[in-house]
């Protein structure tokens, strides 16, 4: 029961630190244990992006994420750099709506290439962590939109499930 409970404390639990993690056991094991890794750190990212906007833009802005552990992670931290609300169409979090028709910039975290639906968009960053933990988030790149058509267009869009 002892070893049970030292092995499940070190494949569950976040007591390896961070930057020791890449390549370990433990992170083999759990995937779930390395996506935890670089959240502060990629909402900085991102949060240095909508900086970069124009006060104007700022002003219009809104972020967009292509998954609920992006938007989970700038739910939790943006506020306190300032970030303005997160939308996602990613399993549930499509149902609370889409951002309001005021709303004409967006900084979008996505995976993959913007849905066209988003208008003209320009890539400006690419995640990544200090520690060099390869997750889920790595690569990730974040873009600035500019959407030519109103949101209850593009909304229905962007629902996706995974």
């Amino acid at each position: 029961m002892v070893v049970s409970a030292g092995l499940g404390a070190v494949t569950a639990l976040p007591i390896i630190p961070e930057d020791e993690l890449a390549g370990t056991l433990p992170a083999r094991l759990n995937a779930t244990m390395v996506d935890q890794v670089g959240w502060r750190q990629y909402v900085w990212q991102i949060g240095a992006v909508y900086a970069g906007l124009s006060p104007s833009d700022r002003r219009r802005a809104v972020l967009l994420t292509g998954d609920y552990g992006e938007a989970g992670a700038l739910d939790r931290y943006g506020p306190s750099l300032g970030l303005p609300e997160v939308y996602s169409g990613h399993n549930e979090l499509h149902a609370f709506g889409p951002p309001p028709e005021s709303k004409r910039v967006v900084v979008a975290v996505l995976g993959g290439p913007p849905d066209r639906a988003l208008g003209r968009c320009r890539a400006e960053g690419t995640l990544h962590n200090t520690p060099g933990v390869a997750n889920e988030e790595v690569g990730v790149r974040v873009f600035v939109c500019r959407p030519a058509e109103p949101w209850t267009t593009i909304w229905p869009r962007l629902r996706h499930y995974s």
